[in-house]
């Protein structure tokens, strides 16, 4: 990183006043956490459409994730608004959703491999569905689609100002979705909603006591935005002879996030620019058995192509330190799975569910991060079961996958990944517990 420093440090320090005063090795340290917290951890690719592969419904989830054709309760405003038509009167459920994660990945001085601190995401979600006419229904659902993290503590680099530090990201993006849906024929309906969403990102690089206190050399960023320019359609085709299909579009958003970071505790206005991109989702579905088995495949297109950098832009600092690149690849994902519904009485039954799900690698090789997936597929195995009685039902599902790659050499564009990009195993494992409530009539 030395020469990297030497070459950029007075252009950053001509350009803040605040930090003429400083030393040099006070003045190198600062850059030094800059650097790599801005190359080695790009974190908002989480919010660049990485879609959780396995979301909210146990049903759903234990069948392997993103079967939209089975939504048609009162997660539709979440999956396909155009299920809503096939909610009989009113439909409600709230989710509780810990998502349990953690990251390995080479992280310091002679490519030391480390494990990031266990992560619990506790992602949620709340949803209702009306019908206000014979063919109008209306729904509303708020839901985490990122509240997540990563840290890593002790990590040190063959320079004396840059030991014993501690590297974190935390990211949170709440949607509120109002919804609707009409039916255009007895087993056809077309729906859309409309997305309200809030968004914050933190990242911290330095040396922090154990009060949480920054001591020594720190750079703490925070930006946010509140944006409402988010919209999903949809169709579905219910029930024709036990078939089921439902098909939904989500446009592309560019947020801009605004806010501070702190550089020894001087705050310096930063901007963050985001791209949420396109995703197409078609699933079908197939009932028989008297309806007691149901299979479901499903498919899903992402446009992460239109992610091209970590956009950060921090006001004095050169364009070069603080905008990398990450050169996503569009996102393919594939879901599959069947549930078996045994009756118990006129009025209980209970369900068993079993899926898969498999998501091919969006990031690129020659970018890694500690706290993105790796440039490897995902793979999960997903399992649940519900009970219903009367008009209610509660459900539990267990998914586990992740992903892992080896990168074996550094990349050459631009130069100065060089010397920020570590060879070695990255991997991601995570485990998700979906515990969801219905009422229904």
């Amino acid at each position: 990183m030395g020469s990297l420093s030497n070459l950029l440090i007075s252009k950053i320090f001509l350009c803040i006043p605040e930090f003429h005063s400083h030393n040099e090795a006070m003045k190198k340290s600062i850059f030094g956490l800059v650097f790599l917290s801005t190359t080695c951890f790009t974190g908002l690719g989480f919010a660049g459409g990485l879609d959780l592969t396995t979301t909210y419904s146990s049903r759903i989830s234990a069948m392997g994730g993103g079967h939209i054709s089975l939504a048609t309760d009162a997660h539709a405003p979440y999956y396909n608004p155009a299920a809503m038509s096939f909610v009989n009167r009113f439909a409600f459920t709230a989710n509780f959703f810990p998502l349990i994660y953690q990251n390995e990945a080479p992280v310091g001085a002679d490519d030391a491999l480390k494990k990031s601190k266990m992560s619990v995401a506790p992602l949620f979600y709340a949803g209702a569905v009306y019908r206000v006419h014979d063919r109008v229904h209306l729904g509303l659902a708020v839901y985490p689609t990122a509240l997540q993290g990563q840290s890593y503590s002790g990590v040190d680099y063959n320079d004396n100002d840059l030991q014993d530090l501690e590297l974190s990201i935390r990211l949170m993006r709440i949607e509120i979705a109002p919804s609707i849906s009409v039916r255009l024929l007895e087993k056809l309906s077309a729906g859309a909603s409309y997305r309200i969403g809030y968004t914050q990102y933190d990242k911290k690089a330095g040396v922090f006591a154990s009060t949480g206190q920054p001591g020594g050399s720190f750079l703490d960023t925070t930006v946010n935005s509140w944006d409402a320019k988010g919209f999903k359609f949809g169709l579905h085709l219910e029930d024709l002879h036990g078939f089921s299909l439902g098909v939904s579009y989500r446009l592309q958003q560019k947020l801009t996030l605004s806010g501070t970071t702190k550089v020894a505790g001087t705050p310096i206005e930063t901007k963050q620019f985001v791209t949420i991109p396109m995703r197409l989702e078609v699933g079908s579905s197939y009932r028989f058995w008297n309806e007691r088995l149901t299979a479901a495949v499903s498919y899903a297109f992402t446009q992460n192509s239109k992610i091209t950098f970590d956009d950060t832009q921090i006001t004095g600092f050169p364009p070069e330190s603080t905008r990398q690149p990450l050169q996503y690849r569009d996102g393919h994902s594939f879901y599959a799975g069947m549930d078996y519904r045994h009756p118990l009485s006129e009025s209980r039954s209970f369900r068993v569910g079993a899926g898969y799900s498999l998501d091919t690698a969006v990031t690129n090789k020659r970018y890694p991060s500690p706290v993105l997936p790796p440039d490897a597929a995902y793979h999960g195995a997903n399992i649940g079961g519900g009970y219903s009685f009367g008009n209610h039902e509660i459900g539990l599902s267990v998914n586990y996958g992740g992903y892992s790659s080896t990168t074996t050499e550094r990349g050459t564009d631009p130069a100065p990944i060089d010397q920020t990009i570590f060879l070695g195993k990255y991997s991601t494992r995570s485990l998700g517990l979906v515990l969801d409530y219905q009422m229904s009539f």
